[in-house]
């Protein structure tokens, strides 16, 4: 049916863009927005950028992160830079279901291959193409990750299927291995994908023949293993947060039966995608009793045994089923606990092998020849309305927040999510009592747990959100202001205990590892630091709020803007010399405002003494001198103890203080 052969490809492609139609527009949500736009490294094509994608951990310089996804921020600066989307979100959307697209093509070649009949491999393809748990993968441009390993995965196994071993198909392999190997680590079901795809349809016979194919994704493998623990080596050791993942802090078999859970949890995903949610954190999902995890397990253990007996009479359902679960493995919490606990992104690899399975049975079970196709014609009809009306979530933020506290209400993060998008829109009378509930629900969700596993972040944004509304009643109703404020600052405190509990912990576990301790990076929240020196000054409480910024600046030593912060708040208590201090580290550090500034005090101080001359610093002056040369030493002891020796910028004027 060589007509088949081209019309059914573009009837996917078809469907799979008519549903995805709508998913261009709106900005970048969830973890995209600071993937993308925070990333320094993905705004120009540079040699050190290039070197920083490859040298770096994927959510540099934002958190420390054990993953290393090189292409994937390769694929990001493609955009950003070489295509000019900067900022602009269309773009990225585009690239994304153009690799979606890809894998589309790709799964019903498979599918041809392993149901050798176009009617299963057409239905298989569809409903993978438009399943609604996919669009987290597709319309989120964060799930651009998920998108690029399964198209080394599908690419690399597919080329394996073909029965010409040539060297042109050996190294296809190999490159598609690579592919997507370096965009996501879940693509190390590669090589077991292939050997069950052999299993269930090669003869012993053939084994010699693909000992090259296995060579080069066993060496693809190695090359990304090796890489990414050199690097990790390198690098702070990360750690995966209990509210997260929760099965972090559970007993070894109570999490390992929360994982069987939840498998079940995304099968049922699979079935009935009604309810579709960005997150599942802490305390979302609870876990698993000794009865349900055993139940658990035994209804898995009698799925694989169904499909192991399914090898001979049904090769394509046993393989399909078993690959479902074989593309799970890395995601599932069973084998390494990750840092989520659930996920729908997980599933897009996964959907094909639930996709052929449901087709299968459905052709089985089907008693009229016209039976299956109608089934089948329906359920590909009302999965793509689902995904269309689920892209106008993830490109619609308040959408996107709603539902998440809809169906994940016990979630810490949803609450935090809605919270976030409220503050980022304008918070007004209108609006900030519904964002201080978020926030309560978040806290109050988390309240209890023993600091280490806690975050501040919940107690930060409900303490930021006592402030700003004190400032919103500043000018309405003043009298009420300093209560907010008084509030603020007392939750910010709370907020204190957990982050200092984690930094110490971060210390000790650096130390530990032996890195040495002055290149150990101080740990924290920073916007817990900067915010509570804001309610310090609005307080009138300013020694209070220096220290709070200088805690801040351990946590970021190298924004140029603090130090400027901190000295005018050195001015407000008339502390002189250390304005002055500060003011010589802000313009060391690069804040360009900072000369003005001292070129002010001098003049103000002694107007005619040696300090200024012709409008400019004199830095030949013993004085000027004596104040730089002392700013110096202070910031380079600020920096190494900050975890940033040899950081100091370079002053020829005060070259003792400069140890290296």
């Amino acid at each position: 049916m060589p007509r088949a052969r081209l019309v059914l490809p573009l009837l996917l492609l078809a469907l799979t863009l008519l549903a995805y139609s709508n998913s261009f527009s709106g900005t970048f949500e969830g973890d995209s927005s600071p993937l993308v736009t925070a990333d320094p490294r993905v705004a120009k094509v540079t040699a050190h950028n290039l070197a920083l994608i490859f040298t770096q951990h994927y959510w540099y310089p934002i958190v420390d992160s054990a993953l290393y996804r090189p292409l994937v921020t390769l694929s990001w600066m493609f955009n950003y830079a070489v295509l000019g989307n900067g900022p602009h979100a269309a773009g990225y959307h585009a690239v994304n279901l153009a690799f979606h697209l890809a894998n589309v093509l790709l799964a019903f070649l498979l599918a041809l291959r392993v149901f050798r009949s176009h009617f299963p491999a057409f239905f298989t393809t569809a409903i993978f193409a438009i399943h609604p748990v996919n669009v987290e993968s597709v319309t989120n441009i964060a799930g651009r990750a998920d998108l690029m390993a399964a198209l080394g995965v599908l690419a690399a196994l597919l080329l394996h299927t073909r029965a010409n071993r040539g060297a042109f198909t050996v190294a296809g392999i190999f490159a598609a291995a690579l592919f997507g190997l370096f965009s996501k680590e879940s693509a190390i079901i590669l090589p077991a994908a292939m050997l069950l795809y052999d299993v269930v349809f090669r003869s012993r016979r053939e084994i010699p023949k693909l000992i090259p194919a296995y060579a080069a994704v066993v060496i693809a493998v190695i090359a990304m293993l090796g890489t990414r623990a050199w690097l990790l080596a390198r690098l702070p050791i990360p750690d995966v947060p209990f509210l997260d993942n929760p099965l972090t802090g559970a007993a070894f078999w109570t999490a390992r039966a929360t994982a069987l859970e939840i498998i079940w949890r995304y099968i049922a995903l699979l079935l009935w995608p009604r309810w579709l949610s960005w997150d599942y954190s802490y305390h979302q999902i609870p876990l698993a009793t000794f009865t349900g995890g055993l139940a658990a397990f035994a209804a898995i253990l009698t799925l694989l045994a169904i499909l192991a007996a399914l090898y001979r009479r049904h090769p394509p359902i046993a393989f399909y089923g078993l690959f479902f679960f074989l593309a799970l493995v890395p995601t599932a919490n069973l084998f390494l606990l990750i840092g989520s606990i659930m996920a729908e992104r997980f599933l897009y690899l996964p959907s094909i092998g639930f996709a052929a399975c449901l087709v299968a049975l459905a052709s089985l079970a089907a008693r009229h020849k016209l039976a299956a196709p109608a089934f089948l014609t329906l359920a590909v009809a009302a999965l793509g309305a689902r995904t269309y009306f689920r892209n106008a979530d993830w490109t619609n933020g308040e959408r996107l927040w709603e539902s998440g506290v809809e169906v994940c209400p016990d979630s810490f993060k949803t609450h935090q999510g809605m919270v976030s998008y409220l503050s980022n829109h304008g918070l007004n009378l209108g609006n900030i009592d519904r964002a201080i509930a978020e926030a309560q629900k978040s806290v109050d969700i988390v309240r209890g747990l023993p600091p280490l596993e806690q975050t501040a972040v919940p107690l930060t944004a409900l303490a930021t959100l006592y402030l700003n509304k004190g400032e919103i009643l500043s000018a309405a109703r003043p009298a009420e202001s300093a209560s907010w404020y008084r509030q603020a600052l007392a939750t910010f405190h709370q907020a204190l205990v957990p982050d200092r509990a984690y930094n110490q912990m971060r210390r000790r576990r650096e130390l530990d590892h032996g890195r040495p301790a002055d290149r150990i990076h101080t740990y924290g929240h920073g916007y817990l630091y900067y915010y509570l020196a804001e309610t310090y000054r609005r307080l009138g409480m300013f020694p209070e709020a220096i220290v709070a910024l200088e805690y801040r600046l351990k946590l970021t030593p190298l924004e140029p803007g603090l130090y400027s912060e901190i000295a005018d708040l050195e001015r407000v208590t008339g502390n002189r010399p250390a304005y002055v201090m500060w003011l010589w580290e802000a313009q060391a550090m690069g804040d360009s405002s900072a000369e003005l500034q001292l070129i002010a005090a001098y003049a103000d101080r002694d107007p005619a003494g040696c300090a200024v001359a012709n409008s400019r610093l004199n830095r030949d002056c013993p004085a000027v001198r004596a104040d730089l040369c002392r700013a110096v030493a202070h910031l380079d002891a600020s920096l190494r103890d900050a975890g940033h020796p040899g950081e100091t910028p370079s002053v020829s004027a005060c070259p003792t203080a400069l140890p290296r």
